[in-house]
């Protein structure tokens, strides 16, 4: 595959760095109710809520959307034990597993960003996340031992896709996939597929716990205003942003985390150290048009740090 460089990648999409972020969205404050359908449910281990203005079948869209995102939770969550990804993981080092068109997809994107970034997003190191068990009973700090076992071992070279057989392979036996840094944008995507192409709606919001898509523009005509705000202090406003058709996601250090001895470790690990990502930011945003492209490079920009994303 031949890797082009970020920056050359980029030219089409703004990248926020920011010191203090958060995804949120404004809506204007003579909304009303009756104006749209929504419904918020947990899902991919967030609250995702979907927002559409009525049109014909608006009910209908949503409720579809969630069904898919029921099905692709089922087959690419690590946490479900009859998930897809989870009998990859449990027995393509051992020999070639056949996966789906959707998994096949998702897996060439992650792939793909994991040689463009270099390694800072590396979708393979599920091993390391389990070690660190953040957001469970289990969570601990690292030690010396352990990290040397998972630092900088680029374990995405370890993985065999054959796109023609639609097969994947592992050469390494401490690899160990983990979805869980790209395929909210890949369900953003796919739903938005849904509610503009099988419903033919022309306005709706979706928010995927931060990674949000706007589709067309609001009813009252305007463009739809997302939030950034200070995860030190949720009620102040960092910045703002209008967007039409556009995915904006973020990545920070402050959505998932424990502490010990004062010291907070986050859920965004640096491959490279098999430490939480430190190189001085907290959040990363990105805005584009497909949100499974927002969501790899949010979290790649975040492990690089604001000098070398720029320099990539």
């Amino acid at each position: 595959m031949k890797i082009k460089t970020i920056n050359r990648y980029l030219k089409n999409i703004l990248v926020i760095l920011l010191v203090f972020t958060n995804t949120i969205l404004l809506s204007s404050c003579d909304e009303k109710k009756d104006e749209y359908v929504e419904k918020s449910d947990m899902a991919l281990g967030t609250v995702i809520k979907l927002k559409v203005y009525n049109e014909n079948d608006a009910d209908k869209a949503i409720e579809k959307s969630f069904d898919k995102i029921k099905s692709i939770e089922n087959e690419m969550s690590v946490k479900i034990e009859s998930s897809a990804i989870t009998d990859i993981n449990n027995h393509a080092y051992e020999k070639e597993i056949p996966i789906s068109d959707d998994l096949l997809y998702v897996i060439d994107k992650a792939l793909y960003y994991s040689e463009l970034s270099k390694g800072s997003f590396d979708f393979t190191i599920g091993k390391l996340i389990d070690e660190w068990g953040i957001g469970t009973k289990n969570e601990h700090v690292l030690n010396d031992t352990e990290k040397k076992k998972y630092k900088g071992l680029c374990s995405y070279e370890d993985i065999k896709l054959n796109k023609d057989k639609k097969t994947i392979r592992f050469t390494n036996k401490d690899v160990k996939l983990d979805l869980g840094a790209i395929v909210k944008g890949y369900v953003a995507d796919e739903i938005k597929k849904i509610i503009i192409d099988e419903y033919n709606i022309k306005s709706a919001m979706l928010n995927l716990g931060g990674n949000v898509v706007t589709i067309g523009k609001k009813s009252d005509g305007n463009e739809w205003t997302v939030g950034i705000a200070n995860p030190k202090s949720n009620d102040e406003i960092f910045a703002s942003l209008s967007v039409t058709d556009k995915a904006v996601v973020t990545s920070g250090n402050y959505e998932r985390y424990f502490e010990k001895d004062g010291i907070r470790y986050h859920h965004i690990l640096n491959p490279f150290t098999a430490m939480p990502a430190d190189e001085g930011i907290i959040s990363s945003t990105i805005i584009t048009d497909k949100s499974i492209d927002a969501d790899a490079l949010s979290t790649a920009t975040y492990v690089m740090g604001v000098d070398k994303a720029k320099k990539k």
